[in-house]
Formats: structure tokens, C-alpha cells, sequence
């Protein structure tokens, strides 16, 4: 099946490139916002473009927020809660549900396996908890808790995340001593079907964790079978980001250093990865102002996930420690003091992809949420068929028409360049139904 369209365009028309095609359907951009006294959440549909900094108040002011099956999950750490929402209802307050997953145990993270289990990672707690997200009551939400007690002397070994890979359920461990990181942090496996621990070494007595390159880890990103591992430790240069290879399973994982804190000189605090070989890593730190309040500053690089090269600084300030990438543009989440909020960036140029989106609170994780399951747009396709038409009329005042075919539905964007190779224009299109896009 072909797909045809046309774009007019009123630059100067010297080029037009299309950079991608994808099937990414239309969906919303989250961002969980604090200044850790209070909460809210931040949305934009990508769709139409339309954004709310001041979607949604919360009462817990430690929030965090993951997408799964067209709807958003709220990690409400202080009150052990998991809140569901609808993103397209959102603005009207209407919760699908609010489920405890037990007072006190700080929940970090929800790993989805399918659409009615899930494991929650909580760090004040010496288990992993599984759930139904398709519950319709407490009773039901709530199943099987996976002891990993073992893993530390103290018997809360922090986790901290977790990611879900063919099959299996990886939790990073920070295992803390009080509040130094005094040894490795460590990964352990869940075989999701069964609900049990995998053995690492099946050879040494009791159950036994992949011990990790980084001693106390914080956050993790991941793309084609690579789980990246954001390290660090105040006050030190001696962590960095790491990668562990899961592709031939849990008992043969491979890790190496991708970004070395001492070689670099400079503190490394996050880690997000969109696929392609490209990641961005982020640098970050505290200060005091004249009137004694603590105020983040730092930049994000973007790096080569495979040769582990530094790359150029995101034009982004004060960035937060969370991207994601929807639709060929990168939303980065800021914490600048006087403008915090999303920054659009556009990966292929480096720049600012439109004005920030401001938010009323610092986001601290922006997610991308689909109407169908959500996609983390790592990989652009190209179609198998693509024609370009002849602008006409040519040569032309004030604008020109240009026709193109691609061999089946996606999402497209085209570029418009000037005799400079100066980026004049840029256009977006699903092609689902006919339509014309105007400058």
C-alpha cells in the first residue's frame, strides 16, 4: 500500500529530507514535578500539542511516574502507594485507582511484565512485591512477595530499579551501610513466570546477585539488550556509568565502563539512553545560594553508548536527569531555577526543537505514554517505498507544494534547507488519512 501526501511549504525551497518513519501512535508526554515540599504533574499531548504545567496536585511531594498500556502509574514513595490514571482524563482528576503497596517501603519503580503482572521495587523494603494493574480492588492488586532479605546484612539491601528482559525481571541493588555505599552495588534476577530468584552461581551456597562495576547505583536507562547504570558517590569521582549485556541471559552477563567518573573529572548522576548507539549522561550538583537554600545546577553530554566518547552539552539548563524520546524529538526534563520545565531538543542538530515548556514545579522524570502500549521510540525505520515529487510551481512566490509517497502509514517528518544548509522549516505528518501540511 502506497501512502501519498503533500507539504507546502513558503521558504525557500533548495531541499527537502525525510528523516523518519515510524508507526508511533499519538500519545502524551509526562512529567512528575516536585520541589519536594509538594507535588504535580506536568502533560503534553503530542498529538496536538496542547500542555499543561498544572495538571495534577499531589499530596505526597515524592512522586514518580511510569507509563504502561496507555495509562500512567504515579509512585507516591512516602504514602507506599501506586495511583492509576487515564492521561487523557487527567486534567479532570478522574483516578482509575489508588492501591497501597505497604506503608513505609518507599516504592521506586514498576517493572511490567504484562498487562496484569508487574513487580514493584521498593527501597525501604526486604521484598519485591507483585501486582495486578488490571486489579479492581485492593485484594486483588496486592499478590506474591519475593524475598531478597539475603542480599544484605541488614536485610533492606535499597533497590532501587528494575527493568523487564525476555523473560526475566533485573533489580538493581544499592545494599547500603547505613548511608555509605562501602561495596559493590548488585543485580539480581526474577524469573518472572515463576515469581522466584535466579541463581547467579548456582555453584556457591544460597542464592548469589551479580556483583556491579559501580558501588552505589541510582538510576538505569536501557536499548537493544544493554541495561546502562547510572554510579555515583558524593563527594568522590570514582563511579561512572556502566553497561551490562543481557542478551545471553543472567548467568552470562558481560559489564564494562562506558563513562569513567576519574578520567572524565566530573560527577556523573544519570543516565538515559534512546537507542542508536546515543545516550545522555548528566552532571549534576548542589550549591548554596546567598540566603542559604540549596539550589541544583549542572548540564547533560550526549555520549556514544558504544565507544563510551563524550559528546557535545544539550542545550538544556539545569537539566534534571531525565529524557525520553517521542516522536524524533528528545524531551528532557529541566530544574533551572528560574524556568523549569521540558526542553524539546532535536537529536540530529542539537537544538532547541521549540520554547520550553514550563512547568509550576522542577520535573524530576518525564515518561512518554501512548494511547496503545507506550513506545520508547529508540529505532527510526525507514519506509520501503519513498518517492519525492517535483516542487510546484517552481520557481514560486510565496510558496511551493511537494508530493510524496512512502509505501505504508507512519509518522514523518520533513526538512526544509536554505542555499546555506541553513534549516529553514520543519514538518510533521502521521500518514494515516489525506491532509495537507502549511507552513
Amino acid at each position: 500500500m502506497e501512502v501519498k501526501r503533500t507539504i507546502i511549504f513558503s521558504a525557500l525551497l533548495v531541499a527537502m529530507t525525510v528523516i523518519a518513519a515510524g508507526t508511533a501512535a499519538a500519545g502524551w508526554i509526562v512529567a512528575a514535578t516536585t520541589d519536594y515540599e509538594t507535588g504535580n504533574t506536568a502533560i503534553m499531548n503530542t498529538d496536538t500539542g496542547v500542555f499543561d504545567g498544572n495538571a495534577l496536585g499531589h499530596s505526597d511531594q515524592d512522586i514518580s511516574v511510569v507509563a504502561r498500556g496507555g495509562y500512567i502509574y504515579f509512585i507516591e514513595k512516602s504514602l507506599g502507594a501506586i495511583s492509576k490514571y487515564d492521561p487523557a482524563r487527567l486534567a479532570k482528576k478522574d483516578m482509575v485507582y489508588q492501591y497501597s503497596v505497604g506503608a513505609g517501603t518507599n516504592p521506586y519503580d514498576i517493572v511490567f511484565v504484562s498487562d496484569t503482572l508487574a513487580y514493584v521495587i521498593r527501597y525501604g523494603s526486604s521484598s519485591i512485591l507483585a501486582i495486578n494493574p488490571e486489579a479492581r480492588d485492593q485484594a486483588s492488586f496486592a499478590g506474591n512477595e519475593i524475598d531478597i532479605s539475603m542480599f544484605d546484612s541488614a536485610g533492606v539491601p535499597e533497590a532501587v530499579a528494575g527493568y523487564y528482559h525476555d523473560g526475566v525481571v533485573y533489580v538493581v541493588l544499592q545494599r547500603l551501610n547505613g548511608w555509605t555505599a562501602d561495596k559493590s552495588g548488585l543485580l539480581v534476577a526474577v524469573d518472572a513466570a515463576t515469581g522466584t530468584l535466579i541463581d547467579y552461581d548456582p555453584i556457591a551456597e544460597g542464592i548469589q546477585g551479580c556483583e556491579l562495576l559501580v558501588r552505589n547505583p541510582q538510576n538505569i536507562s536501557a536499548a537493544d539488550g544493554e541495561l546502562f547504570i547510572s554510579g555515583h558517590v558524593w563527594g568522590e569521582q570514582t563511579e561512572g556509568i556502566m553497561g551490562i549485556n543481557l542478551v545471553d541471559g543472567f548467568r552470562n552477563v558481560t559489564q564494562r565502563m562506558v563513562l569513567d567518573e576519574e578520567s572524565l573529572g566530573m560527577d556523573l548522576t544519570g543516565v538515559s539512553v534512546i537507542g542508536n548507539g546515543r545516550g545522555i549522561c548528566y552532571s549534576s550538583g548542589w550549591i548554596q545560594d546567598n540566603l542559604g537554600a540549596w539550589i541544583q545546577v549542572g548540564a547533560a553530554y550526549w555520549f556514544d553508548t558504544v565507544a563510551g566518547a563524550l559528546g557535545d552539552v544539550l542545550p538544556v539548563p539545569t537539566p534534571g536527569g531525565s529524557a525520553v524520546l517521542a516522536e524524533g524529538i528528545v524531551y528532557v526534563a529541566s530544574r533551572d531555577d528560574s524556568a523549569p520545565g521540558l526542553y524539546s531538543v532535536d537529536p540530529a542538530t542539537n537544538t532547541l526543537y521549540s520554547s520550553p515548556f514550563i512547568t509550576t514545579l522542577p520535573p524530576t522524570v518525564v515518561v512518554y505514554c501512548g494511547e496503545g502500549d507506550p513506545i520508547l521510540v529508540e529505532n527510526d525505520t525507514m519506509p520501503s517505498v519513498f518517492n519525492l515529487g517535483k516542487p510546484y510551481p517552481n520557481p514560486f512566490n510565496p510558496s511551493t507544494v511537494v508530493s510524496f509517497e512512502t509505501s505504508g502509514p507512519g509518522h514523518v517528518f520533513a526538512e526544509v534547507y536554505n542555499v546555506l544548509g541553513q534549516r529553514v522549516d520543519r514538518k510533521s505528518t502521521r500518514l494515516n488519512s489525506s491532509h495537507r501540511i502549511r507552513s
